[in-house]
């Protein structure tokens, strides 16, 4: 049942938990246990009174009247069987050699029972068995080892269980039907967003509402090589070499992770992998479109630099290096669009900016920067950065993806 309960907690289902069957079973284990040590402890008292009982026998003189030796005997029996010997024995010696062979007995079983404390079983039922084949204690012991209430808890656990397996199998039975439904959609829609809907809700139905499903997509080769040569840029300093800082995305992380509540939580990631005895992900900035020897737009900029359109800034951490023809896939972060001020101001006419939709990877990935504040004192207008960040994935072959632009108007503010 344990197995077909961690089966089903990875489904998601209610009332899967296996830690109450493990719990349960350990409880009993320790009641078994505890009884046994309970009638060993008194078997125990008892054999030393009846070995106190033959000693005195043994040291009486040997011209002792039968009756006198009779006395000591029959009180050791007494206390090492339930039955004892009737009728009395003609001598003494009769009854001694009896009373020899009922200590053998007792002593045998007491041994066995304080055994059950080392036992190698690892199931409750196994202990049971075990401790069964010791039975009746009666016969040595007039309390006995009564284990009819534990007995009783296997009944009524194994009952419930029996239920909760009732109910998980028709679970079970109607998530099929509803995957089966969803397959049978996929299969009939064509290729794009609503089959990927489709094999979302697919694997929701069989692993729960909260199951998080990500796509595989490629990019177009402009975009890939665009990706591979801002990754090196990056990669060689080249990207924010203009900046006067020892560690600039670290700094720009800790800044951003005051205001973006998810970034935060990547921070939080990053200090704590050391402690765990993990390596630190790394992030690593990239800029769509790829400018060669352009700053990163994610912190101060040269005074000699002019933004003339949109950028997407996509901050990531990479399993490995991408690759413009893989396939790719990720969990995104955390996105934002941002505006930065132009030292110019165009003419007042309608214009037309592009707003680049989100960049995507399985590896991990995280991108924005500050908030950048149009002076109060003139008119302006400038293009927009978007930023874009990603959770990290574990897949060799991922890579994040943009989605293709998203074309809106826009006009410049008047004076």
């Amino acid at each position: 049942m344990a197995g077909l309960a961690i089966t089903a907690a990875g489904f998601g289902m209610v009332r899967s938990g296996w830690g109450e069957l493990t719990q349960w079973r350990r409880d009993r284990f320790r009641e078994v246990l505890a009884a046994v040590d309970v009638v060993g402890d008194r078997m125990t008292a008892t054999l030393a009174a009846a070995d106190a009982k033959i000693a005195a026998n043994d040291a009486l003189p040997s011209g002792t009247p039968a009756e006198v030796r009779f006395g000591p005997l029959q009180q050791a029996e007494r206390l090492l069987t339930t039955t004892p010997t009737s009728p009395r024995p003609n001598t003494p010696q009769q009854l001694r050699g009896i009373v020899a062979n009922r200590r053998a007995a007792f002593a045998g079983r007491l041994s066995a029972l304080k055994a059950i404390a080392e036992t190698n079983r690892s199931t409750l039922s196994g202990l049971l068995h075990e401790v069964g084949a010791l039975q009746p204690i009666t016969v040595f012991d007039p309390l006995g080892l009564d284990l009819t209430p534990t007995e009783d808890a296997v009944i009524a656990f194994l009952t419930g269980l029996a239920a909760r397996a009732a109910d998980l199998r028709a679970e079970a039975g109607e998530r099929l039907a509803a995957a089966d439904a969803q397959l049978a959609r996929y299969d009939a829609v064509a290729a794009g967003k609503d089959r990927v809907t489709t094999a979302v809700a697919a694997i929701r139905a069989l692993i729960g509402p909260d199951a998080l499903a990500v796509h595989e997509f490629t990019v177009p080769d402009e975009l890939g090589d665009g990706w591979r040569d801002g990754y090196h840029a990056a990669k060689h300093g080249k990207l924010t070499e203009h900046l006067d800082r020892d560690f600039p995305v670290d700094d720009w992380l800790h800044g951003v992770a005051r205001v973006r509540p998810r970034l935060s939580v990547w921070e939080r990631v990053t200090l704590l992998a050391g402690a765990l005895g993990e390596n630190e992900p790394d992030l690593l900035p990239v800029q769509f479109p790829f400018e060669k020897n352009a700053p990163w737009l994610a912190m101060e900029l040269p005074a000699s630099y002019q933004l003339r359109s949109d950028r997407l800034l996509y901050t990531a951490h990479y399993s490995d290096q991408p690759n413009p023809h893989d396939t790719f896939c990720a969990l995104l972060i955390d996105e934002w669009t941002e505006t930065l001020p132009a030292k110019a101001v165009p003419p007042a006419s309608p214009c037309t900016t592009t707003d680049r939709a989100r960049s995507r990877r399985r590896p991990c990935c995280s991108s924005s920067r500050p908030s950048a504040r149009a002076p109060g004192d003139g008119p302006t207008w400038s293009p927009r950065c978007t930023r874009r960040s990603t959770w990290p994935g574990h897949a060799p072959s991922s890579r994040p993806r943009s989605t293709g632009p998203r074309t809106r108007s826009c006009c410049p503010p008047r004076s």
